[in-house]
């Protein structure tokens, strides 16, 4: 791998534009971790340890929260590998069990970040649309910001730099990787029954996206603490299989 793949942090596999052979979000990126995953679950566990004496503290939610979300990161890379085996044998039942999984830890994650305001799709286009001094103005501003987490710009130059930009933030994560995903993977199970399938036009369907004006939560709900510990229960067995923890 040379240096131009490895520009900037790794990146979520979440984030990128869905594939049989992802490498990365970015067109310069990486999903490659240059750490042992099974690591950070351990530190993850400490800082859990430590809730009853920090919890109430702010700056520790956020720390709390912001590594939960890097382990469920790395378990939905580890998931979508478990995703390519089972396309790879042609197994439907087996595609169907991976690529749920896969999609109900976008969603958890999502949920999960949700609880601080940092990690919100609707505090970045409230605060867009707060610029405009007319309805007009808003609305461009927030194509403009939708625009610049997502395709970047118009066709020609999101080919080399879609996702450039991309975010684990909550309302992007349902609303736009979540749907792109399964986009793709209902595509993958009719290809099981179809030599076939029908090819998708990945800019179109994302740039559609920037049009939207569905409205996002701006200000933070939940129990980051609460979100937290359930994550740890509810994933337990998988992060023992995907980090070999014993």
């Amino acid at each position: 791998m040379n240096s131009i793949d490895e520009q900037g942090p790794p990146e979520s596999v979440f984030c990128a534009r869905p594939g049989p052979d992802v490498k990365s979000a970015s067109t310069w990126g990486t999903i490659q971790r240059k750490y042992d995953p099974a690591v950070l679950v351990e530190a993850w566990q400490l800082l859990l340890r430590a809730v009853d004496t920090f919890g109430k503290l702010p700056t520790f939610q956020y720390d709390l929260i912001d590594v939960t979300r890097q382990v469920l990161g790395n378990l939905g890379s580890w998931q979508y590998q478990q995703i390519v085996r089972a396309l790879r044998t042609r197994d439907s039942g087996a595609v169907k069990h991976e690529t749920g999984l896969f999609l109900e830890i976008i969603l958890d994650q999502d949920g999960l970040l949700a609880t601080q305001q940092e990690f919100l799709l609707g505090k970045w286009i409230s605060e867009a649309r707060g610029f405009g001094p007319t309805l007009a103005d808003k609305d461009l501003l927030e194509q403009n910001a939708r625009t610049l987490v997502t395709v970047w710009g118009a066709e020609f130059p999101a080919q080399s730099l879609h996702d450039y930009s991309n975010r684990e933030w909550s309302g992007l994560l349902k609303s736009f990787y979540y749907e792109r995903w399964k986009l793709w993977i209902d595509a993958q199970i009719r290809g099981l029954l179809s030599p076939s399938p029908e090819p998708i036009d990945w800019f179109k369907w994302e740039e559609a996206w920037t049009h939207q004006r569905n409205t996002f939560p701006s200000t933070p709900a939940g129990d980051s603490i609460g979100e937290a510990r359930w994550i740890a229960e509810k994933y337990s067995t998988l992060l023992k299989r995907s980090t070999e923890i014993t």
